[in-house]
């Protein structure tokens, strides 16, 4: 019995560990030269592996024109994400992505907050896109 118990205490952080690392979020890759953007995020439909999150999102990014996509972020804890793309005063690109955000709206703010303090300004082509990742 001792023994039975010593091993199941053992295993457990390994277990543990693998389920956590298991999951995950997003990944989001974009091309300056092209403005495309692909984004991929873990639910039922697409899986939670992390090489196969950043593959279809890196695939989307080439699908819509881009010629040299970059990730850009990617994290492996789950909860709300999202991207914005805009233009600063000079008509610089502004791009920032977040996740691991506990709601749409933390996860809107966050990405406001990042995109207005770099100089971002509010028109009419900005793009804002949040999801949840489970």
């Amino acid at each position: 019995m001792k023994r039975t118990l010593f091993f199941a205490l053992f295993a457990l952080p390994f277990l543990i560990i693998s389920s956590y690392t298991s999951r995950a979020q997003c990944a989001v890759y974009y091309c300056p030269q092209m403005g495309a953007v692909g984004y991929s995020y873990s639910d039922d439909e697409t899986g939670h592996n992390m090489e196969t999150i950043k593959k279809n999102a890196l695939k989307q990014c080439q699908d819509l024109g881009g010629k040299s996509c970059t990730l850009l972020y990617a994290t492996q804890k789950v909860g709300w994400g999202g991207f914005i793309r805009g233009k600063d005063a000079s008509g610089n690109a502004l791009f920032f992505a977040v996740g691991h955000q506990l709601s749409d709206a933390f996860s809107k703010s966050e990405l406001r907050r990042k995109y207005l303090a770099a100089d971002g300004i509010e028109l009419n082509d900005v793009l804002m896109v949040t999801w949840k990742a489970e």
